[in-house]
């Protein structure tokens, strides 16, 4: 759907041991926010690096990479 999903639901469920997919409205902008509260297994992007349906932007997946590059 590409809205967001309220990461502190995630923070909670970790507490059940399990690893945590996160998805749900990141993006290049929100991404390093949702893995640096959630610390998740992996992340699913979709939709917010999407110039149009079904059409992924390259440089909408180099802005992503980089934000994740800039946690490590």
């Amino acid at each position: 759907t590409g809205e967001s999903f309220d990461w502190a639901l995630a923070v909670e469920a970790k507490k059940f041991g399990l690893p945590i997919i996160l998805s749900g409205g990141i993006g290049p902008d929100n991404i390093r926010d949702a893995v640096s509260a959630v610390k998740p297994f992996a992340v699913d992007v979709n939709s917010k690096v999407e110039i149009r349906p079904g059409k992924k932007s390259p440089e909408l997946i180099k802005r992503l990479r980089d934000a994740l590059n800039s946690l490590y």
